[in-house]
C-alpha cells in the first residue's frame, strides 16, 4: 500500500512525462535550468557504465556519487535508470520515518499519518521522480534520524558518511551529530564520536571530489546578481512555500499548544532535531546567494519535522539515554 502511494505521487512526473500537467510544470524561465542538472546526472551514470558522455562531466554533480552509480547497474537508460532509483529512495525514506516514529512510542495509525505526510507532499510529487538526486540523500537524511530515535551512534555515522556520497546536503546532519551525542554521552566519547565522524565524512567528500574526472567546475562563489534574482523569482517562493506545506502547518499548529511543545522540549532529541531545522533554514538562506533557489533544499527538513511531530503527538515517547549503541 505505500509503495503503491509513492507510486501515485511521483508517477506523474516520472522521467518528466509531466501528464497533464505541462501547463504547471513547465515554463520558459525554468526550462534551461532544471533539464541541465539532470542530464549531469545522466552523464554521471553513463560514466559509471564506461558509455560515452553527451557532455564533459562538471562539478558538483560528478561528485554525487551514489545515485548515479547506483541507477548504473539497473538495465535501464540513464534518466529512467535514476529515477527508478529515486522511486526506490521515497518509499524507503517513508519506511525509515515509519520506523522512527514506532521507535518514539508512537501508535501504527499516527506514525501511517505521519509518513503519509511525508509522502503525498509537493516535493515528492515534484522532484521525486524528475531525474535529480535529492530523493538519495533524503533517504540518508531519514535514516540518519532513524539512528538518533535507537539511540545508535554507528548508523547515524553510517547514514551521514553514506548520505555526503549522494549529496553535500547531507552535511546539515553533521551538527545534528555533534549536538546530540555531545547530549548523551560523556566529554570523552563524545569528542571521539565527533573526530570520527567529522574524519569520515571529510575523506569521503575527498574522494567523491577526486574519483569522477570532471571537466568543467560549475560551482562558484556567492553572487549578488543571483540573490537579486532569487529574491524576485515567484517560482521561488511558490516552491518553498509550497513545500513547506501541510506537514509545516502541522508542525508549526503542534508547537503552538502548550502540552505538544512542553512534550517536546523534555525529549532528550528536541534540539538535535531542532538544530536539523535550523541548519537546513540557514543552508536555504545561504542557497539564495549561489544557485537557482527551490524547495529541495528546504526538503531536507522533512526527516526532523516528522520525528518531532512524533514526539509531540505521541504521550508515550520515550527518551534515548545511550547513543553508544
Amino acid at each position: 500500500m505505500l509503495f503503491a502511494l509513492v507510486v501515485l505521487v511521483t508517477g506523474p512526473r516520472f522521467n518528466r512525462m509531466d501528464l497533464g500537467l505541462s501547463g504547471l510544470t513547465r515554463s520558459p524561465e525554468v526550462a534551461g535550468v532544471a533539464p541541465y542538472d539532470a542530464a549531469n546526472y545522466a552523464d554521471c551514470v553513463r560514466w559509471w557504465r564506461g558509455e560515452p558522455v553527451v557532455q564533459p562531466l562538471a562539478t558538483p554533480f560528478s561528485r554525487r556519487l551514489l545515485g548515479p552509480a547506483i541507477a548504473s547497474l539497473l538495465p535501464a537508460e540513464p534518466m529512467t535508470a535514476l529515477n527508478v532509483v529515486n522511486v526506490l529512495a521515497v518509499y524507503l525514506a517513508a519506511l525509515a520515518v515509519f520506523a522512527a516514529q514506532r521507535s518514539l512510542g508512537q501508535r501504527d495509525a499516527v506514525a501511517w499519518l505521519v509518513c503519509g505526510l511525508y509522502v503525498v507532499s509537493f516535493p515528492v510529487f515534484y522532484y521525486g521522480a524528475i531525474g535529480y538526486i535529492d530523493p538519495v540523500v533524503l533517504l540518508f537524511h531519514s535514516l540518519f534520524v532513524l539512528g538518533l530515535c535507537w539511540g545508535s551512534a554507528p548508523a547515524c555515522v553510517l547514514a551521514l558518511v553514506l548520505g555526503c556520497m549522494a549529496k553535500e546536503s547531507m552535511l546539515i546532519a553533521v551538527p545534528v551529530f555533534l549536538v546530540a551525542s555531545a547530549s548523551r554521552e560523556s566529554r570523552s566519547i563524545a569528542f571521539r564520536q565527533a573526530v570520527f565522524a567529522v574524519a569520515a565524512v571529510a575523506a569521503v567528500l575527498f574522494a567523491a571530489n577526486e574519483l569522477l574526472p570532471y571537466e568543467v567546475d560549475r560551482v562558484h562563489p556567492p553572487q549578488v546578481t543571483i540573490l537579486i534574482g532569487n529574491l524576485f523569482r515567484e517560482r521561488a517562493w511558490a516552491s518553498l512555500t509550497l513545500t513547506f506545506g501541510p506537514l509545516g502547518a502541522a508542525f508549526v499548529a503542534c508547537l503552538g499548544l502548550t502540552v505538544l511543545r512542553r512534550r517536546l522540549l523534555e525529549h532528550d532529541l528536541a534540539v538535535p532535531l531542532m538544530v536539523g531545522v535550523v541548519a537546513t533554514l540557514v543552508a536555504v538562506l545561504l542557497s539564495f546567494w549561489v544557485v537557482v533557489v527551490d524547495g529541495r533544499l528546504l526538503w531536507t527538513a522533512y526527516p526532523y519535522v516528522v520525528a518531532m511531530l512524533g514526539v509531540m503527538l505521541s504521550d508515550t515517547a520515550t527518551a534515548r539515554p545511550d547513543a553508544s549503541r
